[in-house]
């Protein structure tokens, strides 16, 4: 999915990881995305590695040029993505991890983000 945005965009990943890799990512992710949202119950390993690839916390550097959300719930990531997109950005729901710790399917995920994304 990355691979096809032609702008700058916010991602908004996580949810159950299985042991993923998110290195195959990683220029991808630096050439494209300037703001991350990790959306999940457990973000610990998201975290770590964004951290290392130069990621801030927006929690503690809210102004850093490439930063990352903490959530634990779709709504959340959604209003935070909303608010850090500057104008031509997209946003990007493309969870890279299993979404079973907060969806019952992909079907219940995309429903819940396009709900969230009309409550705006």
């Amino acid at each position: 999915a990355l691979q096809s945005m032609p702008v700058k965009c916010v991602l908004i990943l996580g949810g159950k990881d299985k042991g993923n890799d998110y290195s195959e990512i990683d220029q991808l992710v630096k050439d494209k995305c300037h703001t991350l949202i990790f959306m999940g119950l457990h973000n610990e390993k998201l975290r770590e590695h964004f951290s290392a690839l130069g990621y801030a916390d927006a929690a503690e550097q809210p102004n850093a040029e490439n930063r990352f959300f903490d959530t634990d719930n779709l709504h959340d990531a959604v209003t935070n993505a909303y608010h850090a997109a500057n104008e031509g950005d997209t946003v990007l729901l493309s969870p890279c991890c299993a979404s079973f710790d907060l969806f019952h399917s992909y079907e219940d995920r995309g429903e819940q983000f396009m709900k969230a994304v009309r409550e705006l």
